[in-house]
């Protein structure tokens, strides 16, 4: 039978659904062991059951406060205050909730790691909770203070959108006319574009990016300039100055590269090539270069240019940032092993899955993969979309191999793919293509896990628990899945149920790990 795995959201909504006392509590226990964020929290409590006591509700408002303290994350202690105050009826309570608040954002100050928006949150739960617009104006000065001693135009920016909306709009555009006098010292204009947008004042903005443009001497700050030109007047004038300044200002092949890719937003096929052109000139790294090479092939099917070809192998594409003890991760056996089998009608396959669109294209681009066994840093439309599109197939009659395939070039090479969503379907795949594919899919997705960085979150833990169903499948003995369990029962590994309940493959994965880990007493939750 498939485990539960249902989200937050779900996991309230059945409460609300039960009549039965237990059920309920079951349902909320649940719930609240798997919140990760103060967003969970908050829908947890906003979303109580009316049977549920007054002293159950303090109960959730405490664990959540807790988990705020532990994580220190102001928004934790003001959501909490606000349902002290408003939903329970003790401002007191709610106002020693927003003191203990203000004490942590102190202590996060003396350590150098607070951030003058972290007040802008305070002043809000003061302001929500209580309607004290004198302590709401009050944490506003602190983080102001803060702000600026850091020169921080966009916590600077934040704040004064935050005083126009809590305490008065003339003070806040007074406030962003200082900042913008400063922001022009401590060359920061640009980052003030957006927020005199915020307080609706279109002219000083357009006024600020001008004088940014003139000022501007380094690359990057004009193409941030570039990049954000359009973002509140559709074909807004005088971009073509901003592209003319930054080509003159690219020097170094990732800034040719980076220009090219913001020229083709606006359609500048001449601008595109020039700066590839110039990018492939002065190219030496190996990633930069098989950047350039695809963008040629990507953009104008063009091959066999200056820059190299147009892909790396794929154990190249990513840097190992720590080993997984007793394993052996590759990136490239499962695609080698994929590539000498697929057939063409299995590529042609894939390329069809959008409708029949652009097929030629994505035909061509899978096969220069698995040609060469080169794979692009970041998968284009063709064949990103298609690839994507494939590993939703599903029913008896899938195409493994060419699901699987789908799947390892978006775990490859789709840097914003969500691994939640592709790896149920490859792991169900890998099944049953047997154990040869298993055994290469379970390194794959080790060096997923040893290349992924301190910012990929769940990414990392959804690897692990994909190398764990495979390598259970095979041998549920193996007496390596025990460390690897333990990584999976960690505190940092809380939120992986949530995401794995969120992701559209929540069905799939259920019924998964009931088949791979379901014997396994290791995964507390399997």
């Amino acid at each position: 039978m498939p485990i539960e795995l249902r989200t937050v959201e779900a996991l309230v909504a059945a409460a609300n659904a039960a009549t039965d006392p237990g059920e309920v509590e079951r349902h909320l226990a649940a719930a609240c062991a798997q919140a990760t964020s103060f967003t969970d929290w908050d829908t947890i409590f906003s979303g109580l059951p009316a049977s549920i006591s007054e002293e159950r509700r303090r109960q959730v408002l405490a664990s959540t406060i807790e988990w705020a303290r532990t994580r220190e994350e102001i928004w934790g202690f003001k959501n909490a205050a606000v349902a002290q105050a408003r939903t329970l009826g003790q401002p007191d309570v709610a106002r020693e909730t927003l003191r203990e608040g203000e004490r942590m954002l102190v202590a996060l100050g003396a350590r150098g790691e607070s951030l003058g928006f972290y007040w802008g949150v305070l002043a809000q739960g003061f302001n929500e909770a209580l309607g004290d617009d004198a302590e709401a104006a009050r944490a506003l000065e602190a983080g102001w203070e803060l702000a600026w001693s850091q020169q921080d135009v966009e916590n600077l920016g934040r704040l004064a959108n935050q005083w126009a909306h809590l305490i008065d709009p003339k003070a806040a555009l007074d406030r962003l006319s200082r900042v913008e006098q400063a922001a022009g010292e401590w060359g920061q204009l640009g980052g003030l574009i957006y927020w005199w947008h915020a307080l609706g004042d279109a002219a000083a903005g357009n006024r600020v990016r001008q004088t940014a443009l003139e000022k501007a001497t380094g690359f990057e700050d004009v193409l941030d300039l570039i990049m954000h030109w359009t973002l509140y007047e559709k074909d807004s004038p005088g971009i073509e100055a901003a592209f003319a300044k930054a080509e003159a200002l690219a020097v170094t092949a990732e800034q040719w590269f980076d220009l090219a890719r913001q020229a083709r937003t606006i359609d500048d096929d001449a601008l595109m090539r020039r700066a590839l052109d110039r990018g492939a000139a002065v190219a030496e790294d190996a990633e930069i270069k098989a950047r350039i090479a695809h963008a040629y092939l990507d953009w104008f099917g063009m091959e066999g240019t200056a820059a190299g070809p147009p892909g790396m192998r794929p154990d190249d594409l990513r840097p190992v940032q720590t080993r997984l003890d007793g394993w052996e991760g590759s990136a490239s056996g499962l695609l080698d092993w994929l590539r000498a089998r697929a057939t063409r009608e299995q590529l042609l396959d894939i390329a069809q899955a959008d409708y029949g669109s652009d097929t030629e294209l994505h035909l061509a681009a899978l096969e220069q993969i698995c040609a060469s066994g080169l794979v692009p840093i970041e998968l284009a439309w063709h064949p990103g979309e298609v690839v994507a599109l494939r590993r939703w197939s599903d029913g008896d009659d899938v195409d493994h191999m060419a699901r699987t395939l789908s799947c390892v070039l978006l775990c490859l090479s789709n840097r914003d793919d969500d691994l939640g969503n592709t790896a149920a379907p490859l792991v169900g795949s890998l099944l049953a293509l047997g154990a040869e594919a298993m055994s290469l899919g379970e390194r794959l997705l080790v060096w997923r896990w040893e290349t992924a960085g301190s910012d990929d979150g769940d990414e990392r833990f959804v690897a692990l628990l994909a190398v764990c169903m495979l390598r259970a499948a095979r041998d549920p003995k193996d007496p390596r899945l025990d460390a690897l369990f333990r990584r999976l029962n960690e505190p940092d590994a809380r939120g992986l149920r949530q995401s794995l309940a969120a992701s559209l493959r929540a069905e799939m994965w259920s019924t998964l790990i009931a088949s791979t880990l379901g014997q396994t007493p290791g995964l507390s939750w399997a």
